[in-house]
């Protein structure tokens, strides 16, 4: 998939880890989201899928704010 960014809203625990585990592991950089309230759970997977070999981003972001996503998409 060449170099290429990825964003994986609600991407903490289940199925989104899974989703942003498997971009990774395609060579995807992957943005991950979650509220930041579980922002240590997201800081981990981070950890995790850059110990693996990939790369990952974790941001304390809630998606359901339109003004925060926009924020989010100019820091990325």
């Amino acid at each position: 998939m060449g170099n290429r960014v990825c964003l994986v809203v609600g991407a903490g625990d289940g199925l989104g880890a899974s989703i942003a585990r498997a971009f990774a592991a395609e060579g995807l950089t992957v943005c991950l989201t979650r509220r930041e309230r579980n922002l240590d759970r997201l800081e981990a997977l981070a950890a995790q899928i850059r110990a693996d070999g990939g790369a990952a981003h974790a941001f304390g972001v809630d998606a359901r704010h339109e003004e925060a996503m926009v924020a989010l998409f100019d820091r990325i």
